[in-house]
């Protein structure tokens, strides 16, 4: 990071995660055992969980405590990696 650069996001805060797959019955607990790894068990929260229109795909909303901008991209990379993951925001 440049000096003159400011970190736009103060940490520790509250960071939203929503992750997006096939609307399967094993999707949920796939994801919530990615997040038990990387984030820790009970360190996040699961905010929703959505079903598209046509039931065709599943979103999930989660809420973690991040630490540092390194755990938030660690954490993206994983679950973007995950061949049950098909987009995170």
């Amino acid at each position: 990071m440049c000096a003159q650069e400011k970190q736009i996001i103060k940490f520790p805060c509250d960071y939203p995660i929503k992750v997006i797959g096939d609307a399967t019955p094993e999707f949920s607990e796939h994801v919530e055992s990615v997040m038990n790894r990387q984030v820790g068990v009970r360190k996040y929260r699961k905010l929703s969980e959505k079903l598209s229109k046509n039931n065709t795909w599943i979103a999930s909303t989660f809420i973690i405590k991040a630490t540092s901008e390194e755990q938030v991209m660690t954490l993206s990379n994983c679950l973007k990696d995950d061949k049950c993951v098909k987009m995170v925001i």
